[in-house]
């Protein structure tokens, strides 16, 4: 090729400049994310849009016959499943938020409908023998702001026979591998598990309600000492879950916590993954910064409001080296990574800034 001459024609060239403009300014970027892709990926991932893409009927520049582009069949061929996954929801942590995530990604190809079931108080305190931290109407609040919640149903029962499901209209119970049993022995799913139609989920480790229960209990070293706090703890069963009563043995100070929920970025992706919302689409973009320590309604409603201010919204988290410095010792309760997840699964939050500094600068 002669130099200087163009390797395309302008009839190809310029659709192909515009539509390579568009994708990295539209959402199809995946977000920003598509510089973190390997050299295959990308390629593979601008093919499809270049070959998916409508371009003007007056260009040269024409995307391939559908037989190539295989496009995805329409939504209203995919299977739907109405799918339950019941919960007590108290003190709602991050092992909650990724239960409800994995009941909402358990059947792929499938569009899930996920009804997320809260337990009645008298249904807990009966099974449990004591009365929750959140009454009833807060923890449904909780669960309603999550993101992968589409259905809500509150004052359940403890067990969840076949009958709930079918009142309820769902195909499937989900559940984690921690399945609770009755204080006669019998399982508390045993019934829909006979019937096919239970599905089970990996539970999340090294977080549990008991767990911020102990935080809480052992918090203050000058009027709770650390033994008393594991007594307060291990001498209620109502607070103590058969998953976490090995994790509890032993509860430390706030001050020198033993933190069990490791960081991961894969959990971070996928608590952060298939936002309805991009940044670069963005006109108003609204800023929160805050603590997010135990995430409870107040957390929620103030979120809401913050995010009807703007179309974006971006929550800051602080470090818990800042916190400790800011509020004393015994905070916070709980680790960065662990407030970081409960806030992006808030359904109001947009993107997640970890390690917000305390002063917010222009």
């Amino acid at each position: 090729m002669p130099p200087g001459e163009a390797l395309l024609p302008a009839t190809v060239l310029l659709p192909l400049q515009s539509a390579l403009r568009a994708f990295f300014d539209g959402p199809d970027s995946l977000g920003g994310s598509f510089e973190l892709l390997g050299p295959a990926r990308r390629a593979e991932v601008l093919a499809n849009y270049l070959c998916g893409s409508s371009q003007d009927s007056s260009s040269s520049f024409s995307p391939l016959p559908a037989a190539e582009a295989q496009p995805p069949p329409p939504a209203t061929q995919r299977k739907q499943r109405r799918a339950l996954l019941t919960g007590c929801f108290d003190l709602t942590h991050a092992g909650h938020y990724n239960a409800l995530r994995q009941a909402k990604a358990a059947f792929p190809g499938e569009d899930v409908i996920l009804v997320a079931g809260v337990h009645s108080d008298e249904a807990i305190e009966n099974a449990k023998g004591a009365p929750t931290v959140l009454q009833h109407d807060e923890r449904l609040e909780m669960v309603k702001a999550c993101r992968w919640v589409d259905e809500v149903a509150g004052d359940l029962p403890y067990a969840v026979p076949v009958s709930l499901l079918d009142r309820l209209g769902c195909d499937v119970a989900v559940h984690g591998d921690d399945l609770p049993r009755a204080p006669g022995g019998g399982g508390l799913f045993d019934e829909v598990r006979a019937a096919g139609r239970l599905h089970i989920v990996k539970r999340t480790e090294g977080t549990s309600t008991t767990m911020l229960i102990g935080r809480l209990l052992s918090m203050s070293k000058d009027h709770l000492p650390k033994q008393s706090a594991e007594e307060k703890v291990l001498d209620s069963p109502q607070l103590v879950s058969n998953e976490a009563l090995a994790s509890m043995a032993s509860v430390t100070p706030i001050s020198a916590p033993t933190w069990t929920l490791l960081p991961t970025m894969s959990r971070m992706a996928l608590f952060y993954s298939d936002r309805p919302r991009y940044l670069s689409a963005a006109k108003r973009v609204v800023y929160a910064p805050g603590e997010w320590d135990l995430f409870h309604v107040a957390h929620v409603r103030f979120l809401q409001r913050a995010r009807q201010l703007g179309d974006f919204l971006v929550v800051g988290c602080y470090d818990d080296e800042t916190i400790h410095r800011k509020k004393g010792k015994n905070y916070p309760l709980q680790t960065l990574h662990e407030r970081s997840l409960n806030v992006l699964a808030c359904r109001h939050v947009d993107d997640v800034l970890l390690g917000a500094p305390w002063q917010v600068t222009k």
